[in-house]
């Protein structure tokens, strides 16, 4: 169920997020703050989902060309993202290397630290430039490139975190409402492989579609009303749902 403002904050919106502590400090403008609802559902019901969002009250439209998502998960020697994610800890963080298109050989990735507090979401971004084929790599060298100019509070999650813990790759489709005040991606084709055991990144050779499709809403903290308007227009059950975890934990 979506946590209401208050129980998210405290506050109002207006008021800001001076309550957020350690995540607030980050990134305190209440505008980089969104909600999200996530949705699991049967490879099979792609099609029906698909048509659920277009045909919705809320009426949502295509807005952006389909793209493949590719993503390293970095964690800690103790896995403490992973332990968060189970315990429910309030105020939490992921690090990860994203990019989109080629699997082995990414342009304009970018590291994010996926910030979470109390159920609301925001994300540390930086921007990596240099062109590289990951698989010629070995790990302290990825880590070199793309902590290279980034701010200290990126790098310092990055020093934390800085295991490569799961490759993934999947499909996304994006779709936004008529309002634009609510955002929703399909995500299929769900792949994964764990690295914490190899030197250099294997982005090839991975496992099967894990059998899911994934619909996230997202939208930002003052439009949380037209965010329940969208979920409650959708015939699914929300429910929690971590791809990192969900990978790791799958036999590859």
């Amino acid at each position: 169920m979506l946590l209401s403002i208050s129980s998210l904050v405290g506050k109002s919106v207006s008021s800001g997020f001076t309550d957020f502590s350690t995540a607030a400090l980050e990134s305190s403008r209440s505008e980089d703050w969104r909600l999200e609802i996530k949705f699991v559902l049967p490879f099979w019901a792609e099609s029906n989902a698909r048509l659920q969002l277009l045909n919705s009250d809320t009426g949502f439209r295509r807005s952006y060309p389909s793209r493949i998502v590719n993503n390293i998960y970095f964690d800690s020697i103790d896995h403490q993202a992973v332990q968060s994610n189970f315990s429910g800890i309030g105020e939490r963080a992921k690090v990860r290397l994203r990019w989109y298109g080629d699997t082995t050989s990414p342009v304009n990735s970018v590291l994010e630290i996926k910030l979470k507090s109390r159920g609301a979401g925001t994300k540390l971004r930086h921007i990596i430039s240099t062109q590289a084929r990951l698989d010629d790599m070995t790990w302290d060298e990825i880590r070199k490139m793309i902590s290279s100019g980034a701010e200290p509070s990126i790098k310092r999650h990055l020093e934390t975190s800085d295991r490569p813990m799961l490759f993934n790759t999947y499909s996304r489709r994006y779709y936004e409402s008529y309002d634009e005040t609510v955002r929703a991606t399909i995500d299929t084709e769900i792949r994964s492989r764990r690295q914490s055991d190899l030197t250099r990144p294997r982005l090839t050779y991975i496992a099967q579609p894990a059998g899911d499709i994934v619909v996230e809403l997202k939208a930002q903290i003052r439009n949380e009303q037209q965010l329940r308007q969208a979920a409650r227009s959708l015939a699914w059950r929300a429910g929690k749902h971590s791809k990192y975890i969900r990978g790791l934990y799958r036999q590859n």
